[in-house]
């Protein structure tokens, strides 16, 4: 991902669908473990969402690949 290529938005968005189907996605990606402790896909929702809502996660968006991701607001 090229960094001209993105947008990120840190602003605090409302729960949306589309916000909503986003964090459902990323939290079910393979390679997403919990540790020890397994986690509910709506404790993982939650949580994402909470992250989200206090701007820890941010939604970054590849122009060049047309997709979105989230990532932590400490790692941008």
């Amino acid at each position: 991902m090229r960094p001209s290529a993105c947008v990120c938005t840190r602003q605090r968005l409302p729960r949306s669908p589309s916000v909503s189907g986003l964090v459902e996605e990323f939290v079910s990606r393979d390679g997403t473990g919990y540790g020890r402790l397994e986690k509910t896909l709506s404790e993982k929702l939650g949580a994402v969402l909470r992250q989200r809502e206090v701007g820890e996660v941010c939604i970054v968006f590849d122009r060049d690949e047309e997709r979105a991701n989230l990532v932590l607001a400490t790692s941008l």
